[in-house]
């Protein structure tokens, strides 16, 4: 970004304008909304809060502030308001179903409301009675502002081809034909009659009739989006299941005999009551929705199923004076087991030959499904809001203590002591923040089916050993000391080589051991491994913390969850931990479980099946060496990176090695100095340049000096990231942020082994 024109971000010059404008006139802005450009041009919508900075006198020096991406908070509003209009438009159509008084009204209402809710021009239905009596257009509707060729009592009338034409429609057997995969004939006689852009399907109805569905555009060659697809293939499910009960319907007060068979038959609930309210009949559906056998029925007021808080509804409905045909009313019915049912009453009032009211009769519909799936999209967002407020809370945390605590390093007055502790604060901050993002990335990895398991021989008891030390030291940065942590190991040092993926094994370790320190007090924390049976090993980590109670053990390994929302506040967390534990033990073939008590604490087992194969296998330990010196007066590294900062980091780490090094500031100029400089030991290469892909600058160095080492650095820090470097010719990687115990450790690696 350095030295660029801040006008050469904006998406449109008119936004920074008005952006100017603005600023000028308010002094100061939040959450104003503007349109950047990102390096590949592509379009980021940002929030800023900003606000102009004054010099001594009082004219504006420059213009301060922070800007948020909202590009996914706006489309997931979107997405949202989405799913609000193809709910509202399938409740629409259920009430039009409800409330038509014949199978005329239906097909009219129904095209009517499709034509307004998909936008389209005309959406018409084409019935064929009992599958051999030709075509014939029950219904159409068009826009208001409809103009096409196609008319469609004109094609009925004139066409030669109508009956072939939906005859084929209807070999397809209520599959959606759309524009992209319109059959010959069907996508001639269409283009024919000026239709750009069609949907049709069949319905086999199950008095043996049949119907066409059709949905046409004529103004412009429209691709229908899938809410419009999936909510025509709601509405023709909707139009089949309410066509066929209203003839059963029909059919039931036309005989007697047939009442109990196609009652019966009904995947609805069917239940009758007479003037007294009591049940005369109940079908096997409506006894199974509520657990109840057809005696416990028979007899009995409807009210006795229904939880109170419909009682009320019901009883005025089935007992008022109103001359009412039919009703629906969604009622709360009481199962046998003590658990709700939610369900749609389709409630039609009996008549004797004299139009008395001589009882009722309900259609029951079991939506308990919808409820759920409703319940759970709102508790989704819910989560989801809790989960950005989480992590904005948890990176701007260590945010805040990285800027202001370098803000103090600044301040000439402290003293060394304080400047060791304040750079102590920063890097701890440092540490936590690349957690946090840490986190996100490896969710965003598994949520995209992106991982893959690397299986390698590694010594298991210093994988445990290592996170034992970085615990302890994390138990310090807490202010957690008075928390014991005790590390068993069931195998010893020389006898615990296994082969598996050992960054899987350590990152569920890491997710469960920062899950145990968070939610644990005062008391203990263990963890460690045994072998549970041959070539299986249990890995567990056991804590004396605030325990799990019985109604978040069903979620706790769902993503975005911290155990209750209301523990958020107390503990933090980005609820992604324990997701990604489980995630990553299945992709090990294993499995995950706990024990846990209240107040008492818990205990959590991760058992990795047979793929594990040495254990108990002889291997020679060697304990690693340990560099506490560096003196390479006699080396010369090359540093190519455009970013200064990261150079002069970098130098500053190097300054007690007593090495030389150079500067590139992008690959052009690397590649020259490795020509100019044949007495260059090592290459530290930032893959991304903004000249030279990094991947080429290697490659060019390389056919310079083929014995060359280059260590590719780079701000991916994910395993196969490495993988794909290294197998593209880099000697080595690391990632940032780059520190330095790491960086000389690897630096003495290549300088040991020339």
């Amino acid at each position: 970004l350095a030295g660029k024109n801040v006008k050469d971000f904006y998406f449109d010059l008119a936004d920074r304008d008005k952006f100017v404008r603005d600023i000028i006139e308010s002094k100061k802005l939040k959450g104003y909304r503007v349109r950047l450009k990102r390096g590949d041009g592509s379009q980021v919508i940002v929030e800023f809060n900003s606000q102009l900075i004054f010099d001594k006198d009082g004219n504006i020096e420059s213009i301060v502030g922070v800007f948020y991406d909202v590009t996914h908070r706006i489309e997931a509003e979107k997405e949202r308001s989405t799913n609000i209009w193809f709910f509202e438009r399938l409740d629409k159509i259920d009430k039009i179903l409800r409330s038509s008084l014949d199978i005329n009204e239906i097909y009219k209402n129904v095209v009517a409301s499709t034509v307004e809710d998909i936008q389209c021009d005309c959406v018409s239905i084409i019935s064929n009675k009992n599958n051999n009596s030709g075509w014939k257009l029950e219904a159409y509707k068009t826009s208001k502002d409809y103009n096409c060729k196609h008319n469609p009592e004109e094609f009925f009338s004139e066409s030669q081809i109508v009956d072939e034409i939906f005859d084929r429609i209807l070999m397809y057997d209520a599959n959606v034909i759309i524009d992209e995969n319109n059959k010959d004939e069907i996508n001639k006689i269409s283009t024919n009659n000026s239709i750009k852009a069609q949907m049709m399907t069949s319905i086999h109805l199950n008095s043996g009739d049949s119907l066409v569905f059709c949905i046409l555009h004529c103004k412009d060659n429209r691709v229908w989006n899938k809410h419009e697809k999936a909510l025509f293939n709601e509405i023709r499910n909707r139009l089949t299941d309410g066509i066929n009960t209203y003839q059963s319907l029909t059919l039931l007060h036309k005989s007697e005999e047939h009442h109990r068979t196609l009652i019966e038959a009904a995947n609805e609930g069917y239940w009758e009551i007479n003037t007294e309210g009591n049940t005369t009949v109940a079908n096997n559906a409506m006894c199974n929705m509520l657990g109840f056998s057809m005696k416990e029925f028979i007899g009995k007021s409807p009210l006795v199923f229904v939880e109170n808080e419909s009682r009320e509804r019901l009883k005025n409905i089935i007992f008022n004076d109103k001359d009412e045909s039919t009703v629906s009313v969604e009622i709360a019915l009481k199962h046998k087991s003590g658990s709700t049912i939610f369900s749609i009453f389709n409630i039609t009032r009996r008549k004797d030959s004299e139009n008395n009211i001589i009882g009722s009769f309900f259609f029951v519909t079991d939506i308990s499904k919808q409820k759920m799936a409703i319940a759970k999209a709102e508790e989704s967002d819910k989560l989801k809001s809790v989960f950005i407020k989480n992590i904005s809370h948890e990176v701007r945390t260590p945010l805040n203590g990285i800027i202001g605590f370098l803000g103090l390093l600044n301040d000439d007055s402290i003293s060394l002591e304080e400047r060791k502790i304040y750079t102590k604060f920063v890097m701890d901050s440092s540490e936590q923040l690349t957690s946090v993002i840490t986190d996100i990335l490896e969710y965003s990895r598994i949520e995209a089916n992106l991982i893959e398991t690397k299986i390698i021989s590694f010594n298991l008891n210093d994988l445990l050993n290592e996170l034992n030390e970085k615990y302890k030291n994390h138990l310090k940065i807490k202010n957690k000391t008075h928390i014991s942590l005790t590390l068993e190991n069931a195998l010893p040092d020389d006898n615990c080589t296994i082969q598996s993926d050992k960054l899987k094994i350590k990152q569920i370790l890491d997710s469960l051991l920062n899950n145990s320190i968070k939610y644990t007090e005062k008391g203990k924390v263990v963890f460690g491994y045994k072998i549970s049976d041959k070539d299986n090993i249990r890995f567990f980590v056991s804590d004396t913390g605030i325990g799990i109670p019985e109604s978040d053990r069903e979620i706790i390994f769902e993503k975005f969850r911290n155990g209750s929302l209301t523990t958020n506040a107390v503990y933090g967390g980005n609820g992604l931990g324990l997701s990604i534990a489980k995630s990553l033990t299945n992709l090990l073939s294993g499995y995950i479980w706990f024990d846990s008590e209240v107040g008492v604490g818990s205990q959590f087992y991760v058992n990795i099946p047979s793929s594990i194969k040495k254990i108990g296998e002889k291997t020679k330990y060697v304990t690693p060496k340990i560099v506490s010196k560096y003196n390479w007066e006699d080396k010369k590294i090359l540093i190519v990176d455009d970013a200064y900062q990261v150079y002069k980091l970098i130098s500053i780490y190097l300054r007690e090695t007593k090495s030389k090094y150079l500067y590139a500031i992008n690959g052009k100029q690397a590649i020259e100095m490795c020509k100019d400089n044949k007495d260059i030991d090592i290459v530290l290469l930032d893959i991304q340049l903004p000249d030279i892909d990094g991947y080429e600058v290697m490659k060019a160095i390389k056919k310079i000096r083929s014995d060359l080492p280059v260590i590719a650095q780079t701000a991916f820090a994910l395993d196969d990231n490495k993988a794909k470097t290294i197998s593209a010719g880099f000697d080595d990687y690391i990632t940032k942020p780059i520190y330095k115990n790491n960086l000389l450790e690897l630096v003495s690696k290549h300088f040991n082994n020339s």
